[in-house]
């Protein structure tokens, strides 16, 4: 997730971002065909980026081992349909829990099931819900944990879900400012991934990735910027997935961005988006990155007007694609109303700041972290706009927020606390 504050520019998600194709699916030849064969042409449906039809196939070929007894079966494809719902026009991105909670049932019924491979992964698209759609970073390391465990037990056989974890985990801590350990798991990530695919395989460029874009949240860019340069060569060296070079470019522009190094930022970002809009089209949330990296670039860099365009560009990208409940879209109107700050608007500053408190408070609670930020945001919005008696009863509300131990956020304690010096000095 993005940090609100300009300055600590952070993505949302962790996720590969890959072609998503909304096709009309004939369902007359889904009918009656062995579970085994509809799980082939499902991968191959998925292969091809046809998602809503790999999906469609992966559900009736579980149903279909599940009637017969093949439990295991059954478990891959609630967790391929998982996958494919993050691509597909046939459920919202947020069913990824009702996809998954039946296989978690049918798991914790089955002694047999418990420890095995699909389990680890059942639950790691279980955590990847709780963090990346609901935010929440408790249960989702609660999952990795119990992912983990199932790895451990299984030795060598369960590798390829335990490195996917650990890199997911990278990400948890990373949003949780618990840099150190991100760094551990994206560097044991890598390592496990070089154990698995030998030290040149295309494989290894996202792990690079990963490792990068996890300096890049503690804000060691010059490390960043290596780490993702060693995986976008390993993958065009190695003739790897053209979307994954673009993913590799999309990362580096918001190392450039943290940098406030424009032409690193736009030679970057024009070279994912290139790829991107090639086959994606120009309205995917990746696009919506883009805008949005550029947007706060031009934010730091005073050049608010240019921010404000690419920040409402990047807001209508993610209102078409995710609706309201994108969990980053408080943080992007908190930047959107920090223009009009600049911009001397206050009225439509404080308009945009109170939405974002408002999707904040109602989605994770008034006592959570995320909304102590949101009161942060308004309070220095007051400040700038000189409703002093205002800005001083959002500091207070978001101060005992923080002090809550399961509120600890060092970032925002220490901004909270210079907004009141500022207010007191």
């Amino acid at each position: 997730m993005r940090n609100c504050a300009s300055k600590s520019i952070v993505r949302s998600g962790y996720e590969i971002i890959l072609l998503l194709i909304s096709l009309i699916i004939s369902t007359s030849a889904l009918v009656a065909q062995p579970p085994d064969s509809l799980w082939k042409e499902a991968q191959s449906a998925a292969e091809n980026r046809n998602f809503d039809k790999a999906y469609l196939l992966y559900e009736q070929a579980g149903d279909s081992y599940l009637t017969t007894g093949f439990y295991k079966n059954y478990l891959r494809c609630r967790v391929e349909m998982a996958r494919s719902s993050q691509f597909t026009s046939i459920v919202s991105r947020e069913a990824i829990k009702e996809i998954i909670d039946p296989a978690i049932m049918l798991i914790e019924e089955t002694q047999q099931l418990k420890n095995s491979r699909e389990a680890a992964e059942c639950y790691q698209f279980l955590a990847r819900y709780h963090w990346a759609i609901k935010g929440d970073y408790d249960l989702a390391i609660e999952d990795y944990q119990i992912a983990l465990n199932i790895c451990d037990i299984l030795g060598d056989t369960a590798n390829q879900e335990k490195m996917a974890a650990m890199a997911d985990l990278s990400h948890v801590y990373s949003n949780r400012e618990e840099f150190d350990q991100a760094l551990d798991y994206a560097a044991s990530a890598l390592m496990l991934s070089k154990k698995i695919y030998g030290e040149e395989h295309v494989e290894n460029g996202p792990r690079y990735y990963n490792l990068g874009f996890t300096y890049y949240r503690k804000g060691h860019y010059d490390r960043a910027i290596t780490e993702i340069t060693k995986g976008i060569n390993l993958l065009q060296k190695n003739q790897g997935s053209e979307m994954q070079i673009g993913l590799g470019y999309n990362n580096l522009s918001a190392v450039y961005v943290a940098q406030l190094d424009q032409e690193g930022a736009l030679q970057s970002s024009n070279a994912a988006e290139a790829i991107f809009s090639k086959f994606l089209g120009p309205g995917h949330e990746a696009i919506g990155i883009i805008e949005w990296d550029l947007g706060v670039m031009y934010l730091d860099l005073k050049n608010h007007e240019f921010a404000l365009d690419h920040l409402l560009k990047a807001r209508d990208i993610f209102q078409q694609n995710f609706g309201p409940s994108f969990p980053q879209l408080p943080q992007l109107f908190h930047q959107i109303g920090q223009c009009y700050d600049q911009l001397n608007q206050y009225a439509e500053a404080e308009r945009w700041h109170k939405k974002a408190f408002q999707i904040n408070s109602s989605q994770y609670g008034t006592a959570h972290v995320r909304t102590g930020e949101s009161l942060r945001n308004l309070a220095q919005h007051y400040i700038i706009s000189n409703q002093l008696e205002k800005a001083d009863d959002a500091i207070a509300a978001g101060l005992k927020i923080v002090r809550d131990p399961k509120n600890q956020s060092d970032l925002l304690n220490a901004w909270l606390y210079e907004q009141k010096g500022a207010l007191l000095y």
